[in-house]
């Protein structure tokens, strides 16, 4: 019959077996920041295309905002928007979902949906083969070349 060894003995006078106390956090990880200062959004409609600018962080958190923003300049009856997405300094996947659902209700309204994607926006399309979907443009004040896209 074989023995199981035997566990050995917490160091340090063998009384509790507790795990030592965590760390505190760093003080900046103490609040969360609001969703409201992560992701800011402008909206341009004197003329076409009406512009949405976007900027910040898009996750989860955000998301939502940046879907009701995209609703609502696509429900003003505009026949172009463009959304300027190269101030956008971190996305997830919740970007690629926002940009797929107002492809959609734009081809429904009759709406043209360009898009200047920036280097985030832009990765995660090309990573989910999802860039030939869009147009993609520069800004409107920018020479009008196309960088890719349909």
């Amino acid at each position: 019959m074989s023995r199981r060894p035997r566990r050995p003995e917490p160091r340090g006078g063998g009384g509790s077996s507790a795990p030592p106390p965590r760390p505190s956090r760093p003080e900046r990880y103490q609040q969360p920041v609001p969703a409201s200062e992560l992701l800011r959004l402008y909206v341009t409609a004197d003329g076409e295309p009406v512009l949405l600018r976007v900027a910040g962080e898009i996750d989860v958190a955000t998301g939502p905002r940046l879907c009701r923003a995209l609703g609502r300049v696509l429900d003003s009856g505009a026949e172009h928007v463009h959304v300027d997405l190269a101030d956008v300094t971190f996305c997830d996947s919740t970007i690629v979902h926002a940009l797929l659902h107002a492809r959609t209700r734009a081809g429904a309204r009759g709406t043209t949906l360009t898009l200047d994607p920036g280097e985030w926006a832009r990765r995660l399309l090309d990573i989910t083969g999802t860039t030939h979907l869009f147009t993609l443009r520069r800004h409107p004040d920018a020479p009008r070349s196309e960088t890719s896209g349909s």
